[in-house]
């Protein structure tokens, strides 16, 4: 695929191999991308080698899940298990698809309080330089904070250079995002809790998830008139919350998951079934509303492991029928599970080079920036070319 924003270098030709590693909220495991990134008359183009997912075992869940509960002692464990598991993902990638050039790792978010001045990604980074042999860039929030952003969201930029060919990008992860193309400018942010409030749901029901969001869906098929009269006055109250949020709306973080929303089920008095149905219809309404904000109109594509749930999906979609301007696209189930792993490993890959991976616009710092954290192996590996394309 291929993004089409232009650099001053119209002759560059140049292809770098990376791996990208990314954990994120809804605690699926470690996912991996091997990709090739080819910058060529001005554009960036990809090509998906391979991909895969280190499974998380449900101990592994727990702690993390309640990683920001833990003392010091306990979250440095945690960092070292979590290291391991990223050697094993890595391991697997290099033996399913060859080495590459260079590793970025995502790490996992522990705790996210921009507004507080910190943020803390838990990285496998130096265990990964050491026992790769590669040159590893990690940790690509922390800088933001310090300029006065919200460390988040980072993945539109990456979506302007490498997905132009769509108007607007929308991931349905641990939170749902979006960005898109405005008057030649791309926005981006965050919308509102997505699998982080579906799953916490369906656990309620000893489920992991709701597949294909079969729970949700039954939930509103078989509700009779009452039951959907009282769904339409929860949603209209939550609504009133989530559409409050400033425009551009803050990033989201966990902390504000379990003070904020999830007593909102408590409230509610919803089965967890008919909450489930909810909150997919919650989530639709909230695309919905800053889709129309901001008047964004053409393809988009979906993506996140929220693109699996079939009514989640639905739901959105429905919105056809009015807003004509709007032509949804799933993405394929490879960039649907890793289209983030991608784009790290595309971050980590340009703050390598020296150029530029995170945009003011997008987090609200006080200046654009190449973010990330390089740790060397040592010696140093001779096989990446030192010498970026021009911009």
């Amino acid at each position: 695929m291929e993004g089409k924003t232009r650099t001053n270098n119209e002759q560059s030709d140049k292809q770098y191999r990376v791996l990208g590693l990314m954990s994120g909220s809804s605690l699926d495991g470690i996912d991996w991308c091997m990709a090739s990134f080819n910058y060529k008359n001005g554009s960036w183009s990809f090509q998906m080698e391979g991909c895969g997912v280190q499974d998380y075992s449900p101990e592994m869940v727990g702690r993390l899940t309640n990683a920001h509960l833990l003392t010091v002692n306990e979250a440095m464990l945690l960092q070292a298990d979590f290291g391991k598991l990223s050697t094993i993902a890595a391991e697997e990638a290099v033996g399913r698809c060859g080495r590459p050039e260079l590793i970025a790792e995502h790490g996992h978010t522990l705790i996210h309080r921009p507004e507080l001045g910190y943020t803390w990604q838990m990285s496998a980074a130096p265990m990964l330089a050491t026992r790769m042999r590669l040159p590893v860039v990690s940790d690509f929030r922390r800088v933001d904070v310090a300029l006065g952003g919200q460390g988040a969201p980072l993945v539109p930029y990456g979506d302007g250079l490498l997905f132009s060919q769509y108007t607007a990008c929308l991931n349905l992860g641990g939170i749902a995002n979006l960005s898109f193309e405005r008057n030649g400018v791309r926005l981006g942010f965050d919308v509102c809790f997505a699998n982080q409030v579906l799953n916490q749901l369906a656990q309620n029901l000893g489920l992991p998830i709701d597949a294909g969001g079969a729970i949700a869906s039954m939930a509103r098929h078989s509700a009779d008139s009452t039951k959907s009269a009282r769904v339409a006055r929860v949603l209209s109250d939550w609504a009133s919350i989530d559409f409050s949020r400033p425009i551009p709306p803050p990033s989201l973080s966990r902390e504000s998951l379990q003070t904020n929303i999830m007593p909102l089920f408590e409230s509610a008095q919803l089965s967890t079934e008919d909450a489930l149905w909810a909150w997919c219809q919650h989530i639709a309404q909230c695309v919905e509303n800053y889709l129309q904000i901001y008047q964004v109109r053409g393809k988009i594509l979906i993506t996140g492991g929220g693109a699996f749930n079939r009514f989640l999906v639905d739901c959105l979609t429905e919105t056809a029928s009015t807003h004509p301007e709007w032509e949804w696209e799933v993405g394929s189930n490879a960039l649907i599970t890793h289209k983030e792993a991608l784009l790290f490993g595309f971050f980590g890959l340009l703050r390598y080079l020296g150029l530029p991976n995170v945009d003011a616009s997008y987090t609200g710092s006080s200046s654009s920036h190449s973010a990330g954290c390089i740790y060397e192996p040592f010696p140093k590996s001779p096989t990446f070319d030192p010498n970026p394309p021009a911009h």
